[in-house]
């Protein structure tokens, strides 16, 4: 049975909502392993009740999932797994009157997350999804994705030449973001969905995103002024996309960033790059040599935070000649409590292979105590000379 929901009741029901989250305890938990860890609340890493990292999340991830004065596994007088691990589940409810099913009732993640200090300089970080529903389409000429799988998403072990310091040197290995983009987009976002110039793969068959998690090993350094830079060598890009895959060329993808926080509340300016090739299955088969390039800012405040990211980038063409994929996000968080954000989002994206897309995304994020947060998004996307679709998304994210 299709379940109708009138527009009043609709906004009725978010007024409500909004009203109940505003009148709700503020008193919030960090991920809940490190929490309980580090006795840290939610606002010493995350802005309010968004993924968004504060200057101190952010200094936390770079160095291992870590403080400065943290104890090592075999320091710990009172270690216990629950330090170390978490597990989490995302209940979401969507309403989408351009689709069929209008609406829908979903989980769309069940997860286990796990990293900190091992010993000395060594750190490791995992996420692991035990089920994750698939998207059903054929994305940029790919594979079809399975409607339900298990996933590895990121899984990794660190040295850190100083974990202590305010000036070192780390490398990494094993599956991994580029902290950058898992800053504006990967992990530390402010909204349930992402920009698209970060989300989407140009089509082509070339299913590489900016967001993807690669394969390879990374190398970096932060210094007291804060100036972070990480470079890598990976696999092929597309795993994000689909399930992951076997790298089936011989060349091996290049990236790097660099990034400056330049006040106190960890406003930024970075810059990144990529250049790989992706081999397209075709028909034809060929190997599409790409670029991506792109610089992301930031202003934050102790209630509101603007950012922005602009992206361009070039793709071979079976027939020869080449094209130039390009768009930005600008977006923009306003805090109403420690626990309360409102937000907003614009999207523009030009894959030069088929009309241009705006779109956008406006919410509210309300931190739950103890238990994780609940999100109310409404999405929109226009594709040029076309309609306008529109998606509500409700997202009920626990964590212990």
């Amino acid at each position: 049975m299709r379940i109708r929901i009138t527009h009043m009741a609709h906004a009725i029901c978010c007024v409500a909502l909004v009203v109940t989250c505003l009148w709700l305890p503020t008193k919030s938990e960090a991920i809940p392993a490190w929490s309980r860890k580090y006795d840290m609340d939610c606002s010493s890493c995350h802005f309010g009740s968004t993924n968004r990292l504060t200057k101190f999340g952010r200094d936390f991830l770079w160095r291992g999932q870590r403080t400065p004065d943290a104890t090592n596994i075999d320091d710990a007088e009172d270690l216990s797994w629950w330090q170390y691990m978490s597990f989490a589940s995302k209940f979401r409810f969507e309403q989408s009157p351009d689709e069929t099913p209008e609406t829908r009732f979903d989980v769309e993640a069940l997860s286990i997350y796990s990293g900190g200090p091992l010993y000395e300089n060594f750190s490791y970080f995992f996420e692991i999804y035990l089920h994750e529903r698939g998207k059903a389409a054929t994305s940029g000429g790919g594979q079809l994705d399975t409607a339900v799988r298990s996933k590895l998403a990121e899984a990794y072990l660190q040295y850190n030449s100083n974990p202590q310091g305010e000036n070192y040197w780390f490398a990494r290995a094993g599956s991994y973001t580029p902290r950058i983009i898992h800053t504006a987009s990967t992990g530390g976002r402010v909204s349930i969905s992402r920009p698209r110039i970060l989300n989407d793969n140009v089509g082509g068959g070339n299913l590489f995103t900016p967001r993807d998690r690669f394969y390879g090993v990374a190398f970096g350094f932060k210094t007291k002024e804060n100036l972070f830079g990480e470079f890598g060598i990976t696999n092929g890009g597309g795993g994000n996309a689909r399930p992951n895959i076997a790298e089936n060329n011989e060349m091996k993808d290049i990236w790097g960033s660099l990034e400056f926080l330049f006040d106190e509340f960890g406003s930024s300016f970075g810059v990144y790059g990529y250049s790989g090739e992706f081999p397209v299955t075709g028909p034809p088969a060929f190997g599409d040599e790409f670029t991506r390039f792109g610089v992301m800012a930031s202003l934050v405040r102790d209630n509101f935070e603007v950012s922005g990211g602009w992206f361009s980038g070039q793709n071979d063409l079976a027939a020869g000649g080449s094209r130039n994929p390009h768009g930005y996000y600008l977006e923009a968080a306003f805090l109403a409590s420690p626990t309360t954000a409102f937000y907003g989002r614009y999207d523009f994206f030009d894959p030069d292979l088929s009309p241009e897309i705006t779109g956008g995304a406006i919410g509210l994020s309300y931190r739950l105590n103890k238990v994780g947060r609940m999100v109310f998004e409404q999405t929109w996307s226009k594709v040029s000379g076309g309609a306008t679709t529109n998606k509500f998304t409700f997202e009920l994210n626990w964590m212990f």
